[in-house]
């Protein structure tokens, strides 16, 4: 039986709801928190830059994430 077979519906939670306390996280070390991230990479760098453009309007200056691009 592999891990993600050992949990049952009750044991899984969207990661979101942790986030905004709808629900708790772990309450003991004996817990574990198994994460699977599934989808597509691009949503993650899409909603990074959402998330930095809000970033750039609420301090009101452009923000150097590094030095120097980084271009393969």
């Amino acid at each position: 039986m592999s891990v993600i077979e050992q949990f049952g519906k009750e044991d899984v939670h969207e990661l979101g709801k942790i986030i905004v306390g709808k629900l708790a996280g772990r309450e003991s070390n004996q817990q574990r928190i198994l994460f699977n991230p599934i989808g597509m990479s691009i949503h993650d760098v899409s909603e990074a830059y959402r998330v930095y453009l809000n970033v750039v309007k609420l301090v009101r200056q452009d923000l150097a994430l590094w030095e120097h691009p980084h271009w393969i």
